[in-house]
């Protein structure tokens, strides 16, 4: 039997009704083949999106919305999109400790189940700390 793996996701929205749309679409498949992940984070880039409307119901327990300090805003030596995944992994650094945490993209689609396989590539791999 696999220890069953205790994993986050980190996911960047930004505004717009595509944002909305796409990151509905992806947390719905990743209920579908993940159901057990253990938390959902969503960096909101100034979206203005309802996320209590945009998320499965199953899921919404375990989403944390994080807003990004940039607040919509980059500048010339970085961007609001790094700016914000930085504060998601300090968020999800500050929680209770996570096997992995997944960065998924508001276009893309999870088609499968993952997480079994990528606590084994780390752990087969113990100085890995990114993959």
């Amino acid at each position: 039997m696999t220890k069953m793996s205790r994993f986050a996701t980190l996911t960047f929205v930004g505004p717009g009704e595509v944002e909305a749309r796409r990151l509905t679409q992806l947390l719905e498949s990743l209920q579908l083949f993940e159901p057990d992940v253990a938390k959902v984070v969503i960096i909101d880039d100034k979206s203005g999106l309802d996320f209590c409307t945009l998320v499965p119901p199953e899921l919404l327990p375990r989403v944390e919305v994080v807003n990004n300090s940039r607040n919509g805003e980059g500048y010339w030596w970085q961007g609001g999109l790094c700016v914000g995944l930085v504060d998601g992994f300090k968020y999800i650094a500050a929680q209770d400790p996570f096997d992995f945490v997944v960065r998924l993209d508001t276009d893309a689609l999870v088609v499968g189940q993952f997480a079994d396989r990528i606590h084994a590539k780390f752990h087969s791999i113990p100085t890995a700390g990114l993959l």
